[in-house]
């Protein structure tokens, strides 16, 4: 992720592995109640790319995004086929 306290330029993604028809999407959380929660969706689901590198295999996905977000806020990446699983970055000032 790249971006300026709260303002978010770029996000990108990757996940080990080729996965045929892998997606990726970004959601919004925050916290209430003593609880993660997910807010709503920031981007559609977008299809990965394969690469590899030195006979690593993954999957890469990027957005731009150009958007402002809450303090303390949290963007969230899910890929499809990982239940789940979520990788997360804090936005702060």
């Amino acid at each position: 992720m790249s971006g300026t306290k709260l303002k978010v330029r770029t996000v990108e993604a990757t996940l080990d592995g080729h996965h045929a028809g892998a997606r990726a999407q970004l959601s919004l959380w925050q916290h209430r109640d003593g609880l993660d929660r997910p807010v709503r969706d920031v981007t559609r689901w977008k299809p990965s790319t394969a690469r590899e590198v030195r006979g690593l295999k993954y999957e890469r996905v990027a957005w731009t995004l150009n958007k402002s977000f809450p303090n303390k806020s949290k963007l969230c990446v899910s890929f499809t086929g990982q239940d789940g699983r979520l990788a997360c970055v804090t936005i702060h000032k």
